[in-house]
């Protein structure tokens, strides 16, 4: 298939774009992940899960840089918990902008795959927020997803969103 026809590199993107409605690629072959809706994380679980449509295919030995703004609701006694899972083999590094403890601007804890790290949301309560991740992520001999996952820091009752326009920019290095 010509890259006129939706080819870039091995990845076919009218199959991923068929397969995830969000996903998008641009002329600079960046693939967008946009989630369309909120989703309301498990409550009173601390334990990761998969946020629906935050996800890039992978094909085998790629490397890829990813940028992630997130969009985020939850109260102060919750904060959140991310991290990624990645195909076996694999390796993902990836920092949050801000300090997860007090607000303060700056790059912090660079967290491998299966690492998870914590955005410290609001002190006084429910609120929009947002953070950014950005990474780097290495493959291995096996194919997959790079797919962002999500919790509660601290399990709490109150509700836990990730938001509707919360994206993943990813653009394949090699």
């Amino acid at each position: 298939m010509s890259p006129e026809m939706g080819t870039i590199g091995p990845v076919d993107v009218n199959n991923l774009i068929a397969v995830h409605a969000a996903l998008r690629t641009d002329i600079h072959g960046r693939i967008i992940a946009r989630k369309s809706v909120d989703q309301t994380l498990t409550q009173s679980s601390a334990a990761l899960q998969d946020v629906t449509g935050m996800l890039f295919a992978v094909a085998a030995n790629e490397v890829w840089e990813f940028n992630c703004p997130l969009r985020i609701n939850s109260i102060a006694d919750a904060d959140m918990r991310v991290s990624f899972s990645v195909p076996a083999g694999a390796t993902v590094s990836f920092h949050s902008v801000g300090d997860p403890t007090s607000g303060t601007f700056g790059i912090y804890d660079l967290k491998a795959a299966g690492g998870s790290q914590r955005l410290n949301t609001d002190s006084v309560g429910y609120g929009n927020q947002g953070a950014i991740l950005s990474g780097i992520y290495v493959g291995d001999a096996t194919a997959g997803n790079v797919q962002l996952q999500a919790a509660q820091w601290t399990a709490d009752a109150s509700d836990t969103k990730v938001l509707a326009n919360s994206c993943i920019i990813a653009h394949r290095l090699a």
